[in-house]
């Protein structure tokens, strides 16, 4: 991404970790909707070989299936619907909707405030704290 200008590394860490910022674009997913890319998408789908539970899931129903659930998590966090509305709206088993939307919300809070496209979204579910520490991102303000 880096290469098509869309992401900028702004700074690397001892631990190997890097701090990027994503500029959102918008196109066509499958040919069906149009969706915009913004940094917790694109942070979504980098965490899919770090996170258990994300790896699982594209597994699964491939990584094409990622970008509705974020959206969809997203919907819950904002308190539109619930878990298990995720998984009636996405047609997949509710354990699986539970624990992807669970891996989704940790990455998007730590990248919401980076993310353009959800600058003026407001959220009425707290993620909390310690589940934060158990994502694949951490804040670089902290």
């Amino acid at each position: 991404m880096a290469e098509l200008g869309i992401a900028t590394e702004i700074d690397t860490y001892e631990n190997g970790s890097s701090l990027w910022r994503a500029e959102p674009v918008s196109g066509n997913w499958t040919g069906q909707t149009t969706i915009e890319l913004g940094p917790v998408l694109i942070a979504v789908y980098g965490a899919t070989s770090v996170d258990d539970d994300l790896e699982l899931f594209v597994d699964r129903h491939g990584k094409a299936a990622l970008a509705p659930v974020v959206m969809s998590t997203i919907e819950y966090l904002k308190g539109e619907t619930t878990r298990r509305g995720v998984a009636d709206d996405l047609d997949i088993p509710a354990i699986e909707a539970i624990a992807v939307t669970q891996a989704i919300e940790r990455i998007i809070t730590v990248v919401k405030n980076h993310d353009p496209i959800l600058t003026e979204v407001s959220f009425d579910v707290d993620v909390h704290d310690r589940a934060l520490e158990q994502g694949p991102y951490q804040r670089a303000d902290e």
